[in-house]
């Protein structure tokens, strides 16, 4: 992930969102689990118009097998999948965030536990971008 302040907001604010009750949180649902809940908050939709959305640009299966798609094949990129990588997801992320690969968290994960994961890489993002300014500035 690309540390743009797009980016970490979204994490930030998609963690938040997990944590309220009556969110639709669902892993197996490409516009309610982990990448499309982020989805919406990045896109400013709700889970209803990404579904369309992803449903007419033909994003079957899962989101990291489309972001490879799309890069591996060299077709025009999807729009969702290419406003996602605008705002800073690249093509390994997608995974990353599907599964949220870390140690704590596994597949068929709690809102809570993906909640977490996601400020924890919110505050990564925030780590690299200081130190990226900071590099930036010292001659």
């Amino acid at each position: 992930m690309k540390p743009t302040k797009t980016l970490i907001r979204g994490l930030r604010e998609t963690a938040h969102k997990l944590r309220q009750s009556g969110v639709d949180y669902r892993w197996n649902s490409a516009e309610a689990c982990n990448c499309g809940q982020l989805a919406q908050t990045l896109l400013d939709m709700d889970g209803v118009a990404l579904r369309v959305r992803l449903s007419d640009e033909r994003c079957l299966g899962s989101w990291s097998i489309n972001a490879q798609r799309c890069a591996q094949t060299g077709l025009d990129i999807r729009s969702v999948i290419g406003a996602l990588r605008a705002h800073g997801m690249e093509d390994d992320d997608f995974a990353r965030l599907e599964f949220c690969h870390d140690h704590d968290v596994g597949h068929y994960q709690s809102q809570q536990a993906v909640a977490a994961w996601m400020d924890r890489e919110a505050d990564e993002l925030e780590r690299r971008r200081i130190a990226e300014r900071f590099e930036e500035a010292t001659p």
